[in-house]
């Protein structure tokens, strides 16, 4: 007799860690993605040595690395021109952090980072200036949605190509 409660007893338990277990898998499948550095310090990453667009350029390892989760128009635009001048002003010469998510490189070979220098975000600092837009692609969306942030306050204060005036050039 006393089997059965003992028995009873070892059912109930594990059908509650099984519980606690389908909760925590339920729970880390629903945290983001933590972004893997490349490398610790600005002063040591690579430099920046060619800027090709709006939100792509070279390092001196040759490769070429396209921002993740931002795409500023193309340099035949006002604004997308105005986009590559600010890269060139904050990276050529300039040791760079970048910051890997999920994906390597994209369709076209380019490394996938978020990009820093002197601890400035170089996606944040397109987006403050309407030079750039949110655009997610494949599994890279971490800072996605306060890049969407950014982005409207520039649309609703008309920066960069929100400008209809920038357009008008």
């Amino acid at each position: 007799m006393k089997t059965i409660p003992l028995l009873l007893a070892c059912l109930i338990l594990i059908a509650c860690q099984q519980q606690v277990e389908t909760t925590e898998i339920a729970e880390s499948a629903t945290t983001p993605i933590e972004t893997q550095p490349i490398e610790s310090t600005d002063s040591i990453g690579p430099v920046v040595t060619t800027i090709l667009d709006g939100d792509s350029f070279v390092i001196d390892t040759g490769e070429r690395v396209r921002l993740i989760c931002v795409d500023a128009n193309s340099t035949k635009t006002p604004d997308g021109l105005a986009a590559k001048e600010l890269l060139e002003k904050l990276l050529i010469g300039k040791h760079v952090r970048l910051e890997r998510e999920q994906s390597e490189t994209d369709a076209y070979g380019r490394l996938v980072r978020h990009a820093y220098v002197d601890n400035i975000s170089v996606s944040e600092a397109l987006l403050k200036e309407g030079l750039a837009k949110v655009y997610p692609f494949g599994p890279d969306v971490a800072y996605c949605e306060e890049f969407a942030a950014i982005e409207r306050e520039a649309r609703m204060t008309k920066r960069g190509l929100w400008n209809k005036t920038m357009q008008a050039q």
